[in-house]
């Protein structure tokens, strides 16, 4: 992967990007409290629903995690895995300024843009069978596309992502 040129609020420092997503359920209840969750807007998780086909994870605006329909237009807080952070003495809670959003730093290679960047469906055919599967998802293209535009992942890197490289 490239590494990336980060300006902080303090210094500039090299980023590894290895990744842009979206927090997977466990993810955004194991490093978000339920007060860091509530965006006042209903956002996607990346994993698909267990019980329901056609569903996929979300939190709502309470900040509780649920399931809606894949075809329904929710918002989009996307995260980066980034290899380096601890490298780069990142803390949890720190924030950096990455492609002109502001991330704060969740785990050891996550750092996550705590607010709505955009909407997308998961997934338009909500009846396909791979309707709650991210990786084929809508929303991971949408997603891709507007990292490429902000400059915050190459097309290389969007191709090593989805196992084209």
């Amino acid at each position: 992967m490239q590494a990336y040129q980060i300006q902080t609020i303090i210094r500039d420092i090299d980023l590894d990007i290895q990744e842009i997503t979206l927090l997977s359920k466990d993810e955004a209840e194991a490093f978000l409290s339920k007060e860091q969750r509530n965006l006042d807007e209903i956002w996607w998780l990346r994993s698909g629903h267990r019980h329901y086909v056609g569903f996929a994870d979300e939190v709502w605006y309470t900040g509780s995690v649920s399931d809606r329909r894949v075809d329904v237009i929710s918002g989009v807080a996307p995260a980066l895995r980034i290899s380096n952070l601890s490298a780069n003495a990142l803390r949890i809670g720190d924030t950096i300024k990455i492609g002109g959003e502001s991330w704060q730093v969740i785990s050891d290679d996550l750092a996550w843009c705590n607010h709505i960047i955009g909407k997308s469906s998961f997934r338009r055919d909500h009846r396909a069978p791979d309707a709650m599967v991210y990786e084929k998802s809508d929303v991971k293209q949408w997603l891709e596309n507007w990292a490429l535009g902000r400059g915050i992942c190459t097309t290389a890197q969007i191709e090593m992502m989805q196992g084209r490289a």
